[in-house]
């Protein structure tokens, strides 16, 4: 897997970091819509609220965070709902989650290029950005499980 970039933490890496003890993820149902040519994938790390144990068992909560997440990052950016998607849920140890005991979520969303990243990034440490102010209820629920740590 590439490395891409991490809303929550805002910076690059790559997921060598994977929970042992878990699968090594959860597929989107739209997974058959496949990553653009030319896009890259980046991944959004949740807070404890929303770790990937809770998804394993919350087939609906699965749901909601692959359908939710394109359209999320997509207002936040200004562009057509129509582009980003959720491609998987990975589980991943963070520092917070080994001290808080659990083993926290990311989803990865696919995205145009680089400088997506970088807004991205921008957002996510900006708490009146447009990523936490999205109109709908349920991906402002869901921006609000974003770890900003």
């Amino acid at each position: 897997m590439r490395p891409f970039a991490t809303l929550a933490l805002a910076l690059l890496f790559s997921f060598s970091a994977r929970a042992e003890g878990h699968p090594a993820s959860i597929r989107c149902s739209n997974n058959t819509v496949l990553a653009k040519p030319g896009w890259e994938n980046y991944g959004i790390i949740f807070k404890s609220s929303l770790n990937f144990d809770f998804l394993l068992n919350q087939p609906k909560s699965v749901v909601q965070v692959c359908q939710h997440s394109g359209p999320m990052v997509a207002y936040a950016l200004g562009m057509d709902e129509d582009g980003p998607k959720a491609l998987r849920i990975l589980p991943i140890h963070t520092h917070a989650a080994y001290e808080g005991g659990y083993v926290a979520a990311a989803v990865v969303v696919n995205a145009p290029d680089a400088e997506t990243a970088k807004r991205l990034n921008e957002a996510v440490k900006l708490p009146n950005s447009t990523l936490y102010q999205n109109p709908g209820q349920l991906i402002g629920s869901l921006a609000a499980q974003i770890d900003t740590n």
